[in-house]
C-alpha cells in the first residue's frame, strides 16, 4: 500500500511541477517581461530541488538502506541533501528578485552576489557540521535550516510585495494582498509535516504533496 501511495505522489508530484513550469512559460511569452523570467526560474530551480532533494531521499532510503548500516545509510542521505540545498538557494534568491520586481521596487546593487556569498557561507558551515558529527544530528539540523530559511525568505518576500510601489501588474490594493498572503500561508503548512516528521513515511508523504502542490498554487492564484 505505501508504496503505491509512493508512486501516486510521485506521479502527481511530476504533473505538478510541469503544470508550474508551464504556467510560467505562458506567463512570460504572453507578457515578455523579466518579472516572469524570475518567476520561472523559481519553478526550475525549486523543482529541481524537489526531485534531486526530497525524492532522491526517498530512492536512497528504498534502494540503499538493505545494503547499508543505518548510520552509513543516514550519513549518505545527508550528504546527498546537502549537496542539493544549493537549487534551494538559487530558488529563494529568484523567489526575492520575483517578489521586487512584480511589486515595482528598483533593483538593489550587490544584492545578488551578497545574498549568493552569505547562503553560501551557510551552506559551506552546515556540511562541515554534518561532516564531523555522527549519524543522529545533521538530519535534524537540515529539517531546521529548511525550515527556519524557507520560513524567513518567504516571509520577506511576502513583506516585499505587500510594499508594492509602482508595479505594472499588481495595481489594485487586494491584487498585492492575495499573493502576499498565499505564499506565507502555504509555506507555513509546508513546514508543519516537517515539525511531526521523525520516520513516518506518511508524513513525508505529506510533505512532499504540500511541497509541490503549494510551489505552484501559491504563486498562479
Amino acid at each position: 500500500m505505501l508504496t503505491i501511495l509512493y508512486f501516486l505522489v510521485f506521479i502527481f508530484s511530476m504533473a505538478l511541477a510541469s503544470l508550474g513550469i508551464f504556467l510560467s512559460l505562458r506567463l512570460r511569452n504572453n507578457y515578455r517581461l523579466e518579472t516572469f523570467n524570475f518567476l520561472l526560474y523559481f519553478q526550475v530551480f525549486i523543482f529541481t530541488f524537489g526531485f534531486y532533494g526530497i525524492w532522491g531521499q526517498v530512492l536512497i532510503k528504498t534502494f540503499l538502506t538493505p545494503y547499508l548500516s543505518d548510520g552509513l545509510q543516514t550519513r549518505f542521505s545527508n550528504i546527498s541533501l546537502l549537496m542539493g540545498l544549493p537549487f534551494l538557494v538559487f530558488a529563494w534568491l529568484m523567489l526575492l528578485l520575483f517578489s521586487s520586481s512584480i511589486a515595482g521596487r528598483q533593483k538593489v546593487r550587490y544584492f545578488v552576489p551578497g545574498f549568493l556569498i552569505m547562503n553560501f557561507s551557510l551552506l559551506f558551515l552546515l556540511g562541515y557540521f554534518i561532516a564531523q558529527q555522527g549519524s543522529a544530528g545533521p538530519e535534524s539540523l537540515i529539517r531546521n535550516y529548511y525550515i527556519i530559511m524557507n520560513l524567513s525568505y518567504v516571509l520577506l518576500a511576502s513583506y516585499i510585495i505587500r510594499l508594492s510601489v509602482r508595479s505594472r501588474i499588481l495595481t489594485r490594493k487586494q491584487d498585492i494582498r492575495i499573493p502576499a498572503l498565499l505564499l506565507s500561508l502555504i509555506t507555513a503548512i509546508q513546514c508543519v509535516p516537517l515539525v511531526f516528521y521523525t520516520t513516518e513515511s506518511w508524513i513525508g508523504l505529506i510533505f512532499i504533496f504540500v511541497f509541490f502542490s503549494g510551489n505552484v498554487f501559491s504563486l498562479f492564484s
